[in-house]
């Protein structure tokens, strides 16, 4: 299997041989291969802050949208109160 990051600085270095001269075919040929340890791509602290971030968005979303979903207003009742009613029958 061939590396895909060793396949594309061969591709760039030969496009790139007329404006750089043939030095530069050989600089990525030499570059040390297979040196790269996992680490290098994975970060775990920036992982975590990427989570954290996604999961703070995600809250602030739903808490956006879930403030401005519109309500129901609460039931009111079209009668008067009783004390009023019996207050305007004896007048």
């Amino acid at each position: 299997m061939t590396d895909p990051i060793s396949t594309g600085a061969r591709s760039a270095a030969q496009r790139l041989t007329a404006q750089h001269g043939t030095g530069l075919a050989t600089a990525v040929e030499q570059a040390p291969q297979g040196q790269r340890s996992p680490t290098t791509y994975l970060d775990p602290t920036a992982l975590g802050s990427l989570i954290v971030s996604a999961a703070t968005l995600a809250w602030t979303i739903y808490n956006n949208l879930h403030a401005k979903t519109d309500r129901p207003p609460p039931p009111t009742s079209s009668r008067a109160p009783s004390a009023t009613r019996s207050a305007k029958a004896t007048t």
